[in-house]
């Protein structure tokens, strides 16, 4: 049977709203046996001066047939200047 979870971008130090990225959200559906799907952010590049920047992905409303053992993942907007 399909398995399928919702997903949304959290703020950490890079913030939508400071226009570091674009906040997202949605849902997953895999196939039986299919293990691996791609979320892609959109980063906004600034000429500001400043250091590295985090933003979260958390997972959530697993479908009850399915099975993960973690709910978030960190990604990092390394500075562009």
């Amino acid at each position: 049977q399909p398995v399928t979870m919702s997903f949304r971008t959290v703020n950490g130090t890079a913030t939508s709203g400071d226009g570091d990225y674009v906040a997202k959200t949605g849902t997953l559906t895999f196939a039986p046996g299919e293990r691996t799907k791609t979320i892609t952010i959109e980063v906004k590049g600034d000429s500001k001066k400043e250091a590295n920047e985090t933003f979260y992905l958390d997972l959530f409303g697993l479908s009850s047939n399915g099975l993960f053992t973690k709910s978030r993942g960190i990604g990092t907007i390394q500075n562009d200047d």
